[in-house]
């Protein structure tokens, strides 16, 4: 998969910069549109709202000079949140020099498939960006609201089991850029942020917490160094850090199409245990009902699909780290509850569902029971 970081392709920091004139640089540069034709209105649409958090979505549908057999229809972009919180995170974790990394110098050779990109332009100072990719809307999307089905979550697990195992023997450049689970930086962030959102959670979800859990959730910030620890090593490798259904598109087609996956968004991709995306994928993108009593039989999957990519592991120690996982992962919903009144209607109702899916997790497998 080519792509063009191009430095005569203008840096996009606002949909209103979006143009004709800048959109036909960008397809002449990749090849994509004939050096005779110029693009010459572009209708955008703004998708995703309620999906993406560091990052505003749009579709362009632009229109031709001439008449194009090869050019896209359509095209995403993808630039910098305009939410000054969300632009704090994103800065702080580097999470757009990530993803351009990830498109320029690693999706070709990923085992995963992933979008095409057009052009991935960064700022120097690695804050805003661009990204012009592929619009997938071909392929089917399950939402996270709705969760996934038994199918699609085994299709999910094996793609990720597969990009696991690859990066697990691959030289990976820009190691330095990818932080691991395990660093100075999530904990002293970390506990914080989870403490200051508990109370609230506690309040405003209390019907969805057992006794126990809260008492987990009371000490969470106690515990974070030993989950990490215990999400880094071993069976480490290349994670992508937020691998939900939202991030996950199926071919076309009922289910049973043979698990064709395909991947996006890669601003969080970090080093640690892959089994932190197969409990990050469980507990906040299968239904309850769904996964109920399988979860060992997921695990298992993921392990086979593992060794199909050539990485052995010790059955029991991901299992171990699954529950781990799935202990830490409560933190995503929670750390939403502070800012959960100024959330958009799906937003809230995906917070809701997230915590209902991990409390219910962390239940039926007695996970709590692995902390020392």
């Amino acid at each position: 998969m080519p792509t063009v970081t191009d430095a005569s392709i203008a840096l996009v920091r606002s949909p209103e910069a979006i143009n004709p004139a800048w959109l036909t640089g960008v397809l002449h540069a990749e090849g994509a549109l004939s050096p005779s034709a110029q693009v010459t209105e572009i209708e955008q649409t703004r998708i995703g709202e309620g999906v993406g958090i560091l990052s505003r979505i749009f579709r362009l549908r632009p229109t031709y000079s001439e008449e194009q057999t090869g050019a896209p229809a359509t095209v995403i972009v993808k630039i910098a949140t305009d939410n000054d919180v969300a632009r704090f995170t994103a800065d702080l974790l580097s999470a757009f020099q990530r993803e351009m990394t990830f498109y320029v110098e690693l999706a070709e050779s990923a085992p995963l498939l992933t979008p095409r990109c057009f052009a991935a332009v960064q700022a120097t100072d690695n804050s805003d960006f661009t990204l012009v990719m592929e619009d997938l809307g071909r392929m089917r999307f399950q939402d996270q609201l709705a969760g996934c089905t038994w199918d699609d979550s085994v299709a999910a697990i094996r793609a990720i089991a597969g990009f696991h195992a690859a990066w697990s023997t691959r030289d990976l450049p820009r190691r330095e850029l990818f932080l691991p689970l395990m660093n100075e930086s999530y904990l002293a962030m970390l506990p914080m942020l989870f403490n200051q959102n508990w109370p609230v959670a506690k309040e405003k979800f209390a019907d969805l917490f057992s006794p126990e859990l809260v008492a987990f959730g009371d000490s969470w910030g106690q515990h974070c160094e030993f989950m990490l620890r215990s999400l880094y090593a071993p069976n480490t490798t290349l994670v992508h850090g937020d691998w939900r259904a939202d991030n996950i598109l199926f071919a076309p087609g009922g289910e049973g199409n043979g698990g064709t996956v395909l991947g996006i968004d890669f601003q969080l991709l970090g080093i640690g245990s892959g089994t932190y995306d197969v409990a990050y994928f469980v507990s906040q993108s299968m239904d309850s009902a769904i996964r109920a009593g399988r979860d060992r039989e997921l695990v298992d999957i993921y392990i086979a699909a593992l060794a199909a990519g050539g990485m052995q592991v010790d059955p029991d120690v991901v299992w171990f780290q699954y529950r781990v996982g799935l202990l830490f992962c409560l933190s995503y919903p929670v750390n939403s509850a502070l800012a959960f009144d100024d959330l958009a209607d799906r937003a809230k109702l995906l917070v809701r569902s997230m915590l209902t899916r991990a409390s219910s997790a962390i239940s039926d497998t007695a996970a709590t029971s692995v902390l020392p």
